[in-house]
């Protein structure tokens, strides 16, 4: 498990070199940057949940294999919903609610297995109650992010060097603690320390998660809803097909009705008016749900809720016909 949250820091550390480059790179009438630090300090706040959310994730990952992974990382939009409408009165539609039914059914159903030796479910509900937790940082982050961040047009580049440098810190501390806690030879930070066992799966790993995560905020920014639902999706299916070619994981009924079920949850709860009405019906009547559609933050925990004005667009409808 340390060298999992080593590999954390590594790729907070890429992240942080990469998004620095693509910032000097930036056109100057793009590069928006502001310095003042009472703006810069609101970064530490979704950067330590981050830091929790990455490390937690590596004992989920320690405990199932990647598409249970996959499955219950889907209830961080559960999280977020209720937390977005606890703390900011963010009102969901009925729609919304309703998918949410069916996201953590689905969760569940996708675990069934009578005969296991954990019970019902084919987890332990350790790791269910980790997944939870999962999704309460994330969706503390993407709430955090929201009351305060939102507002912030600053440049992307600019945004993701703030969150990975504060990230890359916790997770210095983190090595700092581990290695007095494990009393082991060696500065902890020396290279020969950092790189210990350190093979082609550790540097892979490394790097698939910096430029995911690079991935992943570049998709929030300059994407749709629906292709980010869309492609959540099909990483759901890829890692279900994946885990049962490569690690023999069995697909069973439950398996599939399991992943249907998020799926329908999960696009239904982030349909918007277009999808949801039709291209024509809902250029008639976007007006009348208070403009255009909510612009999404760029967090990765954000959870895009466009249909939130829908219901008055939808009671306008239903007056005119």
């Amino acid at each position: 498990m340390t060298s999992s949250r080593y590999r954390c820091s590594h790729s907070d550390a890429l992240k942080l070199c990469v998004s620095a480059i693509f910032l000097s790179r930036d056109s100057p009438e793009r590069r928006k940057i502001t310095t003042e630090w009472w703006i810069v300090r609101l970064y530490i706040v979704p950067a330590i949940c981050y830091f929790l959310h990455n490390n937690l994730m590596f004992m989920v990952l320690g405990d199932v294999n990647p598409w249970t992974y996959m499955i219950i990382a889907n209830l961080k939009i559960a999280t977020t919903a209720v937390m977005f409408r606890v703390l900011l009165g963010r009102r969901l539609t009925k729609l919304q609610w309703h998918a949410l039914v069916l996201l953590v059914a689905g969760t569940l159903i996708s675990q069934v297995d009578d005969c296991s030796k954990h019970g019902l479910l084919a987890i332990s509900y350790q790791s269910l109650f980790e997944g939870l937790l999962l999704g309460l940082f994330s969706a503390m982050a993407g709430t955090y992010t929201e009351m305060f961040l939102r507002a912030n047009d600053d440049s992307l580049y600019w945004q993701n060097a703030q969150m990975y440098f504060f990230s890359f810190c916790c997770n210095i501390v983190n090595v700092l603690l581990q290695g007095v806690v494990s009393r082991k030879k060696g500065f902890p930070l020396s290279p020969t320390v950092l790189f210990a066992g350190f093979n082609a799966y550790a540097l892979l790993s490394v790097l698939v998660l910096a430029f995911a995560g690079l991935l992943v905020s570049w998709i929030m920014k300059h994407t749709n809803t629906i292709v980010k639902v869309y492609s959540n999706i099909a990483g759901m299916f890829f890692t279900m097909m994946a885990s049962h070619f490569f690690l023999g994981m069995s697909i069973t009924l439950p398996t599939i009705l399991g992943f249907t079920t998020v799926c329908t949850g999960s696009a239904l709860y982030y349909l918007g008016l277009k999808e949801l009405w039709g291209s024509e019906v809902a250029a008639e009547y976007m007006p009348l749900a208070g403009g255009s559609q909510a612009a999404p933050c760029h967090t990765r925990a954000c959870t895009h809720p466009s249909l939130i004005d829908s219901e008055s667009a939808r009671s306008e409808l239903t007056k005119g016909t």
